[in-house]
């Protein structure tokens, strides 16, 4: 946001298992940083090309009533859902991993050399 107000190009921005802080989802792409919604996540338009990558499965060891560390897709990005069908591990993750699905988004997806 601050390099969009600061008119700086990005030429490729990747966002991993976004979430939204706080507050209701909007459709904040491509606005004018000026006048989006402070913490919004957005694709900014002095972006050239965004992709993001993101789970709902929500699976992990974190304690009952922990918040959601679901994410989402983001208007005007390039959007790919991880899914048990694709991507997604079936086994269940170590008692310890509290992130689980979240964590495994870009320790276990994004950084593998095979990926999409």
């Amino acid at each position: 946001e601050q390099l969009a107000m600061d008119r700086v190009p990005i030429e490729h921005l990747t966002y991993l298992d976004p979430r939204e802080p706080s507050g209701p989802i909007g459709d904040e792409g491509g606005t004018d940083p000026l006048e989006a919604a402070s913490s919004a996540i957005a694709v900014w338009n002095n972006v050239e090309f965004a992709d993001v990558y993101y789970q709902t499965r929500d699976q992990s060891f974190a304690p009952e009533g922990t918040a959601s560390r679901s994410g989402r897709p983001i208007a005007g990005a390039y959007n790919v859902h991880l899914t048990e069908a694709d991507y997604l591990p079936t086994d269940a993750y170590q008692d310890n991993n509290i992130q689980g699905d979240h964590r495994y988004v870009w320790e276990g997806f994004y950084f593998l050399p095979n990926r999409i």
